[in-house]
């Protein structure tokens, strides 16, 4: 049935008259074939009192009746400012009654004995404006709703922009991982969410957990978790729920949806965001596992960046204990020519200023010119070159090495403690 039928929107109506065989005849032959839903009274003081208690979408009242008149019920739901509209039956000669029916807000009147059409006709113009009044409303109803959804999408897009940067905008790979779940659960109103991220031996960890209401907990646990190892392979979201409320497996507890979002990175899964909702009739829409999917891709990128940090600081910790053991001068620089190491040796030969050099710009700290010129302006040809000089009170070749993902590196070795002038190598 369409959703415009009279069932579809539960209209009811009334029908009062006092003759069984009218009542019968509108319910059978009129209103139930047209989807109303109907109720009927056998007299007026009965109809007043389903007229007061049920409110109606319509009333077909008999003008004739026992212990109260149709003009009368008509009258008192007028002082009661009940207004429920009304059609009148009449027999014929009692236009006249009818006419007083019509000044009491009555919206048409039907003459005895009437056929179905007639009656149809009449019922029509009578809701007419109550049927238009309520399409209306649903019209702004809908609106609203939609108005509504456009507001929601837009702050999950504004939230989830202010949330990209600031993910995407730390190295820290526990802050990360805190604020991805955070995201998840916010995002997606889950109860539950997790972040499993794999080792360098291929073992899937839970990294970080939250449930709606706690703070986020920092962890390492090892999991076994199927669904998650299919999602890492085929780099599919999951969705699961249904009549099986799977387990989810990092909380070994059962959930009514699942949703399994894979973290990829240079064309590589990495790892699988995860959220649960464990109350019933709450699905996972697809509306939040494109929002989830947006932030997974964030999260991604931004843990790879936070692990290439790290083996950076792993790898530029190694060189700095390597290079502060040894007792030639060196110098290291990156691409934007500032200092990254300069151990002891290097301080003293090149007369650097003390305290902490990381970070600052090459220029400002050495003296020697040609030295200066050697290491900034050398044409990187991704080969090694050489020059000698004279600094303090002895002579040093210098052999300067480009170093992919750091800079150049500059190495000094004494060859004479007598003081010459420079030459090229």
């Amino acid at each position: 049935m369409d959703e415009n039928t009279p069932r579809a929107r539960h209209e009811r109506v009334l029908v009062v008259d006092d003759a069984r065989e009218i009542r019968e005849f509108l319910t059978d032959y009129v209103l139930y074939p047209r989807g109303f839903e109907v109720l009927t009274a056998a007299d007026g003081l009965e109809g007043l009192q389903l007229a007061f208690s049920e409110q109606p979408d319509l009333l077909i009242v008999d003008l004739q009746m026992p212990n109260m008149s149709g003009l009368e019920l008509l009258r008192r739901l007028r002082t009661r400012r009940v207004h429920i509209p009304s059609i009148v039956m009449t027999a014929h000669g009692s236009e006249q009654v009818a006419v007083k029916a019509l000044r009491l807000g009555v919206r048409d009147y039907v003459i005895k004995p009437f056929v179905v059409d007639d009656m149809e006709a009449a019922i029509d113009r009578a809701l007419h404006e109550r049927r238009v009044v309520a399409e209306r409303d649903d019209l702004i109803a809908q609106l609203r709703q939609a108005n509504d959804r456009l507001r929601q999408r837009a702050q999950q897009l504004n939230a989830l922009y202010s949330i990209g940067k600031s993910v995407s905008s730390s190295l820290d790979l526990e802050t990360i991982l805190k604020r991805v779940v955070e995201a998840a659960v916010y995002l997606s109103g889950a109860d539950q969410g997790s972040l499993m991220l794999l080792n360098e031996q291929g073992e899937l960890y839970v990294r970080a957990s939250k449930s709606a209401g706690n703070a986020v907990r920092s962890l390492h646990d090892r999991i076994q978790d199927s669904e998650a190892a299919r999602v890492l392979k085929s780099r599919d979201t999951a969705i699961l729920g249904g009549d099986n409320y799977p387990i989810h497996a990092a909380t070994t507890s059962k959930a009514h949806a699942l949703a399994y979002i894979p973290l990829v990175a240079n064309q590589r899964a990495i790892g699988v965001l995860a959220v649960a909702n464990f109350k019933e009739d709450r699905p996972i829409s697809t509306r939040e596992t494109r929002v989830l999917s947006a932030l997974a891709s964030y999260a991604a990128g931004a843990i790879n960046n936070a692990w290439l940090h790290q083996r950076i600081a792993a790898e530029r910790n190694q060189l700095h204990a390597i290079i502060n053991q040894s007792d030639n001068p060196i110098l290291v620089v990156d691409h934007h020519r500032r200092i990254v190491v300069a151990n002891a040796a290097s301080r003293t030969v090149l007369d650097l200023p003390g305290g902490n050099l990381e970070g600052q710009p090459l220029r400002d700290n050495l003296q020697d010119g040609e030295l200066l010129e050697f290491i900034t302006q050398t044409p990187d040809t991704g080969l090694m070159r050489h020059i000698e000089v004279a600094l303090g009170s002895g002579r040093y070749r210098a052999t300067l090495t480009p170093v992919k993902d750091i800079g150049r590196v500059l190495v000094m070795q004494l060859l004479s403690s007598t003081v010459s002038s420079r030459s090229a190598p």
